[in-house]
């Protein structure tokens, strides 16, 4: 008598034993959210630079034929929250750490606001543009009592407006701030459906000279100023100014 072996089932059991299955396969009933003390393997550091070591080993990527170095991560292995950036940026790429530069020194100092650092935190991010999905997103979030905070939510053209956005926030206790502040060399006034057209000229060796004005869409997507420091909509500044009181 033949008998088969279940190669799914091996390769299951496999890939539970590589991500460390007791964080999320268990015969009981658990609320991951608070649960206040989590099972962590003491290998998981040596897991992670495993998988590391394989990102740095792809060879099929476009991303990493301009990259100066892999982004991978920083802190404490076996924190139970994990912020996860949308990319690196030029600052990110220089120094292969994620959340460096500018806006890294300022989520340092929101950490240290609330007694946080990266090396032991404990917070929960997000970014949200969908005005729609905006605060179920975070009713559902506050579910884990945990200090939280918006990294990015600022898109006209989906409706997080300022002022339909930071009422939201306000009303929840949510720290927030928005992509974008003056329209300039990263073009984020300018929405998503405009990237390709942006590749396309870049091809044809279509760039903008130093004295050229920047090109305004009738409606800009994230960004608040111009570079000669007038806004792109006078209306929203007055409303911030008239928020902050």
């Amino acid at each position: 008598m033949i008998k088969k072996i279940n190669t799914k089932a091996i390769k299951l059991i496999k890939f539970y034993n590589f991500i460390n299955y007791n964080l999320i396969y268990n015969n009981k009933a658990i609320n991951r959210y608070k649960k206040d003390v989590f099972e962590i393997s003491d290998d998981k550091a040596k897991k992670l630079e495993k998988l590391k070591k394989s990102i740095s080993n792809i060879k099929n990527c476009e991303l990493k034929k301009s990259a100066t170095n892999i982004v991978f991560a920083d802190g404490n292995p076996k924190a139970k929250i994990m912020l996860i950036g949308e990319g690196p940026g030029s600052n990110e790429d220089l120094e292969g750490l994620p959340f460096v530069g500018r806006a890294g020194a300022l989520l340092d100092k929101m950490l240290a606001s609330i007694d946080l650092n990266r090396k032991n935190s404990d917070i929960i991010s997000f970014h949200m543009y969908e005005l729609d999905k905006l605060e179920p997103t975070i009713n559902e979030l506050k579910e884990s009592n945990r200090p939280i905070f918006c990294t990015e939510y600022m898109a006209r053209h989906f409706g997080t407006t300022f002022e339909a956005s930071l009422p939201i926030f306000k009303k929840n206790h949510i720290a927030c701030y928005n992509w974008g502040l003056v329209a300039g060399k990263s073009q984020t006034h300018f929405g998503w459906e405009t990237i390709i057209e942006m590749e396309k000229k870049k091809k044809e060796n279509q760039y903008l000279k130093a004295q050229d004005p920047i090109p305004e869409p009738d409606l800009w997507f994230h960004d608040i100023f111009r570079i000669d420091g007038t806004p792109f909509e006078p209306k929203e500044i007055e409303f911030i100014k008239s928020f902050l009181k």
